[in-house]
């Protein structure tokens, strides 16, 4: 494959995707508030260990500040995108992420979008982390206790997530940790990966809230870390007071305070269009020492 410049690369992903961009006809938007009907995982995420921190390879004399607002919010007028994949009964949010950072990556680059449902999004859950279905309804089946985000990103480099409409799958060349509390990274995470990978602990106090904003600084009770479940989203753009989210099949707005207050993990995946990225970005991502570190490890096992 041809080798991207990461200069040319950043002008591209820095202008905005407006709605005007996509036919919208037969598509009507209608914003759900979160409830307790939908469907957290119960337990605390496991730690994603990647050896590589994104932060280690922003360099510190950026020639351009991060933009202040990337509005993609456009992506959300995909039917695809705002496809639940299951996670309204089941605890599937981790590759309902996955899935739809696929779409996104495919938009982006105006190549055509894998058909996703939710039977892939299942089959994908249960080869990651054991799901099955068979073991009891939602609410009380003993394997729906979530994706395990380290398998995830090890089965989507090892083996990759698979659309069976088509029979394509999807692979990756790696992920990189990101600190779940920088605002600065998670701005260059978001513009130039693409996708942020976030795991929320929501609280209670989330439920029936629209947008989440953090409303009790004590995190305490109903506002504690977790009370409500664990939750994860694909983070896809943001402005000065937001963060915009696929959370349940809607644009979901994310306050940087919220963020800051119930971020638990941060990642995000490098693929394989991506390793072919060289130079210094403007945003000060040195594409070029990150591929040759992600050069040092093993190659994958598929």
């Amino acid at each position: 494959m041809d080798k991207i410049d990461a200069r040319e690369r950043y002008e591209r992903l820095s202008i905005d995707i407006r709605p005007e961009d996509f036919d919208l006809t037969g598509l009507e938007h209608v914003r759900v508030n979160p409830t307790p009907d939908h469907r957290p995982v119960k337990s605390a995420p496991k730690a994603v260990q990647p050896k590589l921190n994104l932060a280690d390879f922003i360099e510190a004399d950026a020639e351009v500040p991060v933009p202040v607002a990337l509005d993609r919010t456009a992506l959300m007028a995909n039917s695809q995108m705002r496809d639940i994949l299951g996670n309204g009964e089941w605890g599937d949010c981790g590759d309902a992420m996955a899935i739809h950072a696929i779409e996104a990556f495919h938009i982006i680059n105006q190549t055509p979008v894998p058909p996703f449902v939710t039977s892939d999004a299942l089959a994908e859950y249960s080869l990651v982390s054991h799901f099955n279905p068979n073991e009891g309804p939602p609410g009380s089946n003993p394997t729906d206790t979530g994706t395990d985000n380290q398998q995830l990103v090890d089965s989507w480099r090892d083996v990759g997530v698979t659309c069976a409409a088509d029979d394509s799958k999807h692979t990756i060349a790696g992920s990189l940790f990101v600190p779940a509390h920088d605002n600065h990274v998670a701005r260059i995470a978001m513009l130039e990966f693409i996708v942020l990978f976030k795991a929320l602990g929501l609280p209670k106090t989330a439920q029936g809230q629209q947008p989440w904003r953090l409303t009790d600084q004590s995190l305490a009770g109903p506002a504690a870390v977790g009370s409500w479940g664990y939750h994860d989203v694909p983070y896809l753009s943001y402005d000065k007071n937001w963060i915009h989210a696929d959370s349940w099949g809607e644009d979901t707005l994310i306050g940087w305070g919220f963020d800051r207050a119930y971020g638990v993990q941060g990642f995000v995946v490098v693929t394989n269009e991506m390793l072919n990225i060289e130079g210094v970005s403007p945003s000060g991502l040195n594409w070029t020492a990150l591929n040759q570190a992600l050069a040092q490890f093993p190659p994958a096992r598929n």
